[in-house]
Formats: structure tokens, sequence, C-alpha cells
């Protein structure tokens, strides 16, 4: 995971292209603290299919792909809103987003922010709620 981090927007369209392991779905769930499963539910995908491919250490599809690198994003803007406003040592901005996604969020309309990954709008919609949140414009 965190070799994907820091890639620049080509770079990561060309993992993209050439396939994202479906491995990297073990290692994000692990460091987010939440099972594979929910992370593949919340992905939208089939358990099954993606729990073969991972076994198999067979590429996602291009767009699961992109759907893991919206979740990377994710996991580097929290990370660089606490490097922005509050204390960044001992962080784990992975662990702290897979807590956030499983809580019910009144701003989400009492649904868990996990369950509004399995789309691009869904992913847009996270990210503005965490800008929210660092602006102090969330409700």
């Amino acid at each position: 995971m965190n070799e994907y981090m820091a890639l620049e927007s080509v770079d990561i369209i060309d993992v993209v292209r050439m396939g994202v392991p479906a491995l990297a779905i073990d290692d994000l769930a692990r460091g987010m603290g939440v099972p594979s499963a929910r992370l593949i539910t919340w992905m939208g995908w089939p358990v099954a299919a993606i729990e073969r491919k991972i076994r198999a250490r067979s590429a996602l599809s291009k767009a699961a792909g992109g759907q893991v690198f919206l979740l990377i994003q994710l996991i580097s803007q929290i990370q660089q809103m606490v490097n922005e406003s509050g204390n960044p040592d001992g962080f784990d901005a992975a662990a702290w987003l897979g807590n956030w996604l499983t809580e019910l969020n009144p701003a989400l309309g009492c649904v868990s922010p996990g369950e509004y990954m399995d789309t691009a709008a869904g992913f847009s919609l996270l990210s503005d709620t965490l800008a929210r949140m660092q602006s102090g414009a969330y409700v």
C-alpha cells in the first residue's frame, strides 16, 4: 500500500492500466483494521470473485484498480489534514479511516461512510465530508 501512496497521477494511470494486484485489497484492509470481506463489500465487488483473485495473486480490473486508488487518496487526504491541522506523531491515517468508515455518520444521513465507496461520486462525497471536518463546516 505504501508504495502507491506517493505516486503521481500519470504513474497511477499506468499502474491501473497494468493491473493493481488484488493483494492490495488485503494490504489496505489490514492497514485499515477492517476485514477484507467488509472492504470488498463496501467497494461493491463480489466477495468470492475478489477473494479468488487474491488467492490467485492476479490483478484487479481497471475499474476496481481505480477504486483502490480512490481509497488510497482518502488515506492520503486524512494524513495531509492531520499534518496541517493536528499532531501527526503516531497518527495512523489508514486505521483512522477504517474506523470512520464503519461508524454511522449524521452528515451522511446516519449511514456509515463505507457504504458510499462503491461509486466515484461516493468517494467524492467522502472526500468533501472529510474536508468539511477539517474546515469546521462539518454538520
